[in-house]
């Protein structure tokens, strides 16, 4: 074990160092390549910049002599650029040196360069790193330069573009003055911008006409004295326009709002003025139209103002006329609300006439009815009241002030939630009266002493039946007081005369006892029906159970006889039968002793004992229709087993298929709709199907058991031919496989699959017992032969392919040892090589064999042949090595 484990560290070891020397390795190659392209692009880059930064130069000797701004201070900044520049090419060129110093160095011995050259290559790979950072900055300064020079080439543009817009500044600012002197704008500031234009104006005629073009002009010599001089004046034009342009803007448009918030006030105040033209007929407007004459006085003021205004004044004219709009959109809301009231106001008052009017209708209706009226002693005088307060609101053609209107308003409100109620009041005692109505005249309570008079020889007749037959729940016992109970209420409910009035406040207490007497009536009167149902009922149920234990008699008297010829039944009802038959003439006695006990019981009782009888004959019903389809279950599986050898043609056969397919289903009936009569019947009409099927199954049995022990045998011999075929495996399939053989077992497949054919063909064939038997016979008789066929093929198989297996190992043993022979030598020997060819040419021909044997080229023997061959060519084999020696196998 210890052995094992040190073995295995030694290997885990040997792994570890192999991944580190690769590791090693591959970052040498890779340091040692990226050194070598980081030096060729040195090289190259320095080239690059010799010529970039001579360009830079060159730019600025050609724009030295300009010693004015803007240039001069671009110059400055563009020449300490370029120093730093210089400074980080000479570091970049110095590493540089440096990486070839070291890349050039004289190598020491073989075994310093081992032990040197991942450290070195290491350090160049950070030498080179560096070099590629450097070069990295050196690029960025370089850039910064090139872009200053840019700047340098793009000041004329920059000079056009900031005149460009200085003289469109001025244009607007001109044009913005001459519109707020065309409208009369006058002030001190107005002045001080107008003298501030005309000295743009005069800054601007002495600008070369070279920035003045639409396009920017080239750059050279002229417009660069040009850009110079303009640069001066535009630090003079650049300031006045900032300041003064801002101005102008704000006033030109303080102006602007001042005259659209004025032309706003005049419409509103006209559309105002419009509307009050045609006001609500009922509503005073007098206070709208002084706010209107008001309005027009002041905009008068501000129409003198604005003919004429000083710049300062600007924003509070603006401010006034928004001042007079609120006043008037103030003035219009408010307008619009008490319009709006007004409506609603005149809505409400409507609604209070219709409600009052409706209540006085709904009173004077109940009042006047025929039968039962009402007597409003309540409802009347608040009614009256709620008129006299609509008398003192006023009506709808009233003129009104908004604040009326809107005093108005809620007054009416609260009148109209009193009226609502009122109606209400009344609406819900008219309701009560009319439900109290209905029942008074209902059929129950209007012929009520009628029917109690003739309910009453009911009542008695209760008292004298023996209580022990009446139920617990029905509480005949209790129909006496009930009975005395309806008699008071239908006394006090329902009055001689109709036309006398009933009070407002009585209305519900008499309408709940209207519905108690109503309720006692539609209680009462089901009870004293079923008191006399009940009567009737008692001696018809004593009639019926007599009659039900006759007939039961008589079924089991029938059901005796049928049994003496049916065993099954016999064995299945016979004691039970017995006992049903003492028990039933027992009840048949207790029944008709009527003068003791409860005869409802009594009749449970014969119900009790004919539900067993039912039950016990759905019992037998069921156990024999269950006999009769297992008798029949079992036909069908000795007719399946028949079919499945051969279409058997014999009158048992018919007969068993015919009765099969009637009974091999359980005939579906609801036994819980029959009576013991029908049940017997039942039992009766399967007694004989059961004695049927019997002698059939017992026919067909023993005709079939010859058959079916034949085809047994059959399937057997089909079975192991089967199993020796799948033992066969691949030779079986008909195709070509290695190792070979000379076996056909392709041949004895095909006359297993005949055999196969005819057993299945068979079961298509009609024919009697006889020739089924002796077919199937013929057919085990050769699959026997088959199987001892198959053996011996299997067993010579297996010897063949051996004897191939055996050639193949033959083979690559002597191929190894001349490999291992061929090992003592170098790789390049010739003798080697001469080995090397006769194993690769054996090679080829064991696969060439291969491959033409399953094609079909070739048959076992030759193959057998061609391999021997090869071994004899392997063992005979000779070389002669470099010195002269003969070397072989031998």
């Amino acid at each position: 074990m210890d052995v094992t484990i040190l073995v295995s560290i030694l290997i885990v070891l040997a792994l570890v160092f192999l991944a580190l020397l690769g590791t090693v390795l591959f970052l040498y190659l890779k340091w040692t390549r990226e050194v070598e392209e980081t030096v060729v692009f040195i090289e190259m880059y320095l080239n690059e910049v010799n010529e970039r930064a001579r360009t830079v130069v060159l730019a600025i000797h050609e724009y030295t002599p300009i010693q004015r701004q803007p240039y001069i201070g671009t110059l400055q900044e563009l020449s300490g650029r370029m120093q730093k520049v210089d400074v980080e090419r000479q570091n970049v060129e110095n590493l540089l040196i440096t990486l070839y110093d070291r890349l050039n160095a004289i190598p020491g011995t073989a075994f310093q360069q081992l032990i040197r050259a991942f450290p070195e290559a290491q350090e160049n790979h950070l030498l080179a790193l560096q070099l590629r950072h450097a070069q990295k900055v050196l690029d960025g300064s370089l850039k910064d330069a090139e872009r200053l020079v840019e700047r340098l080439r793009r000041l004329p543009e920059q000079i056009h573009k900031r005149v460009t817009q200085a003289v469109s500044k001025m244009d607007e600012m001109q044009g913005l003055l001459g519109k707020l002197k065309e409208a009369g704008v006058e002030g001190e500031k107005i002045f001080q911008a107008e003298d501030a234009l005309q000295q743009l104006l005069t800054l601007r005629e002495h600008l070369p006409a070279q920035l003045l073009t639409p396009a920017p002009p080239e750059d050279n010599a002229d417009i660069r004295e040009a850009v110079t001089m303009t640069y001066a004046r535009m630090e003079h034009i650049e300031p006045l326009l900032d300041e003064w342009l801002p101005r102008v803007r704000a006033w030109e448009q303080d102006y602007q709002r001042a005259l659209e918030v004025y032309e706003t006030l005049c419409n509103r105040a006209r559309h105002f003025r419009t509307a009050l033209e045609t006001p609500p007929p009922n509503l005073i407007i007098n206070e709208f139209i002084e706010v209107i004459d008001q309005v027009r006085q002041q905009a008068k003021v501000l129409n003198q103002r604005l003919s004429q205004p000083q710049v300062d004044d600007l924003s509070a004219i603006a401010r006034e006329a928004q001042q007079l709009d609120q006043h008037i959109v103030q003035a219009a809301e408010r307008y619009d609300r008490a319009s709006r009231d007004l409506v609603e106001l005149e809505r409400v008052l409507l609604e209070i006439e219709s409600l009052h009017k409706q209540t006085q209708e709904l009173m004077e209706s109940a009042e006047q009815q025929s039968v039962y009226p009402v007597q409003w002693q309540v409802s009347r005088p608040l009614w009256e009241k709620h008129g006299e307060q609509m008398e003192a609101f006023g009506g709808r053609e009233r003129r009104r002030t908004p604040d009326e209107v809107e005093k108005d308003l809620v007054q009416g409100a609260k009148l109209r939630e009193e009226v609502s109620r009122l109606l209400t009041q009344v609406q819900e005692s008219v309701a009560v009266h009319a439900e109290l109505v209905r029942p008074l005249q209902h059929p129950h309570l209007a012929e009520g002493k009628i029917y109690l008079a003739s309910v009453q020889p009911t009542i008695e007749g209760i008292r004298t039946f023996d209580p022990v037959n009446w139920r617990r729940e029905e509480r005949f016992g209790e129909l006496d007081g009930e009975f005395k109970e309806i008699q008071r209420l239908q006394s006090q409910v329902v009055p001689g005369d109709a036309s006398a009035p009933i009070l407002e406040t009585v209305l519900k207490s008499r309408l709940q006892e209207a519905q108690t007497l109503k309720t006692l009536h539609e209680q009462l009167r089901p009870r004293f029906q079923q008191a006399k149902v009940r009567l009737d009922e008692v001696c018809e149920k004593q009639k019926t159970a007599q009659e039900d234990l006759n007939r039961a008699i008589k079924t089991i008297d029938h059901l005796t006889l049928l049994m003496n010829n049916q065993p099954f039944l016999q064995a299945l009802a016979a004691s039970e039968l017995k006992r049903l038959s003492t028990e039933i003439s027992l009840k048949q006695v207790e029944l008709n002793q009527q003068s003791r006990g409860a005869v409802e019981k009594k009749v449970s009782h014969v119900q009790v004992l004919l539900d067993g009888f039912n039950r016990s004959l759905i019992t037998w019903l069921e156990k024999l229709n269950q006999e009769i389809t297992l008798q029949a279950g079992r036909l069908e599986v000795m007719l399946a087993q028949l079919d499945g050898v051969a279409r058997i043609q014999d009158r048992t056969v018919q007969d068993a298929r015919m009765l099969a397919g009637r009974l091999s289903v359980s005939p579906s009936f609801n036994p819980a709709g029959m009576d013991f009569t029908e049940l017997a019947g039942e039992i009766k009409r399967r007694s004989n199907d059961w004695q049927t099927v019997t002698a059939s199954l017992r026919a067909l049995d023993e005709m079939s058991r010859t058959v079916l022990s034949s085809n047994q045998e059959v399937q057997q011999a089909l079975k192991a031919v089967q199993e020796l075929l799948q033992q066969a495996g691949r030779r079986a399939t008909g195709r070509r496989t290695w190792p070979p053989h000379r076996q056909a077992f392709g041949e004895l497949a095909s006359q297993y699959h005949v055999l196969l054919n005819r057993h299945e063909a068979l079961r298509e064939r009609t024919c009697s017992p006889a020739e089924a038997v002796k077919l199937l016979g013929e057919i085990v008789r050769e699959l026997d032969r088959l199987e001892q066929q198959l053996e011996q093929a299997n067993r010579e198989a297996d010897h063949e392919e051996q004897e191939i297996i055996q050639r193949e190992r033959d083979i690559e043993d002597l191929s190894r040892r001349w490999e291992s022979m061929g090992a003592r030598f170098g790789r390049e020997n010739a003798t080697v090589q001469d080995i090397q060819a006769m194993l690769a040419q054996v090679n080829s021909r064991v696969e060439f064999l291969h491959k033409q044997y399953l094609r079909g080229t070739l048959d076992y023997d030759t193959v057998l042949r061609d391999l021997s061959t090869l071994i004899d060519e392997l063992r005979n084999a000779r070389f002669t090595t470099n010195d002269g020696r003969q070397i072989s196998l031998e």
